[in-house]
């Protein structure tokens, strides 16, 4: 049973959660995104983060079946666009591009509204909610509308925090755009590969990272690195996309890859042990280097002391 967002409320006994009867989490995107809540990707610079949301957002509002080769589950056909980095006329050359007919104007592009002005953006989404009650919102990209310190999880939440209150009270799903750290692209995919990664990842129910194949710039890999409704065997291997640059447009090959084959090799033990060592103090972040040593040796980590510490030291952003 599928459940509304008037029938939810933010206050629910275990009775009630019981009555409403869910046997599955309602999905946007099947296999991929779920119908609320907040979700992330990230990627390198360059990589065309954006020209993939905005497929997926012509996507919904021409009322398609799929997106990239998996079923599309709409309700509205509506999206809300924040692209804080172009400008309208930007956008107007960029989606005119990406339509396979440029003269094809229709009544359903009415179903895609875009915001390049960020000032009171929360303001602006909640009166839009209101009024359209999109499949989701589109924030392209978060270090625009968060302007503190990517470092403090403090600062980070309460922003996240609003966004997902949105999501609850409209049933709505946001999409955030983020970047992955300097260097980080090199790494393995994975969710501590993102800018203000704990923090940010940890609001995120689903968060993917976009990459280029390293030997094959028509080919992108779309990495589930984090998913709290995706099987774990789903999140150890890329979904392969061809990506045609005349067009903007993205498909899937049908390939997967695993992670373990993407990214330089430049330290086996940092690309085996690294995510564990991270896990543990994400887990517990009072747990001390010495610890979490400890418990990556009882696993058969091979390293020492110091190479845990530095782990910590350069990645560790709680």
């Amino acid at each position: 049973m599928l459940v509304t967002n008037e029938e939810m409320d933010s206050v629910c006994t275990a009775k009630d959660l019981l009555e409403l009867e869910v046997t599955e989490i309602p999905m946007l995107v099947e296999g991929l995104i779920q119908e609320t809540g907040l979700v992330g990707l990230t990627g390198s610079s360059d990589v065309a983060k954006s020209t993939l949301l905005r497929q997926l957002s012509l996507s919904i509002a021409r009322g398609d079946d799929e997106f990239i080769g998996f079923p599309l589950n709409t309700r509205s056909n509506k999206v809300v666009y924040v692209s804080t980095e172009d400008v309208m006329q930007d956008l107007a050359f960029l989606v005119r591009r990406q339509l396979e007919n440029p003269s094809e104007i229709e009544d359903c592009w009415d179903n895609l509204t875009f915001i390049t002005d960020s000032y009171n953006l929360l303001e602006k989404l909640e009166e839009l909610l209101e009024e359209q009650s999109p499949d989701c919102v589109i924030i392209d990209c978060f270090t625009d509308i968060f302007t503190g310190d990517m470092n403090m999880a403090s600062r980070i939440r309460p922003l996240l925090n609003r966004f997902k209150n949105l999501s609850q009270r409209y049933g709505t799903l946001f999409i955030m755009l983020n970047h992955v750290g300097k260097g980080k692209e090199r790494n393995r995919p994975s969710k501590h590969n993102s800018l203000g990664s704990q923090a940010f990842e940890a609001k995120m129910r689903m968060l993917a990272e976009l990459r280029r194949d390293p030997s094959d710039s028509s080919i992108r890999h779309l990495c589930i690195v984090k998913g709290n409704y995706i099987a774990d065997e789903e999140k150890n291997r890329s979904y392969v996309l061809n990506f045609d640059t005349e067009r903007l447009w993205f498909e899937n090959t049908g390939r997967r890859v695993h992670f373990d084959d993407l990214g330089a090799r430049t330290s086996t033990l940092q690309d085996e042990w690294l995510d564990r060592c991270l896990d543990f103090k994400e887990e517990d972040p009072e747990r001390s280097i010495t610890a979490i040593y400890n418990l990556l040796q009882e696993e058969g980590f091979e390293g020492g002391r110091s190479t845990v510490g530095n782990w910590i030291r350069d990645n560790w952003e709680g």
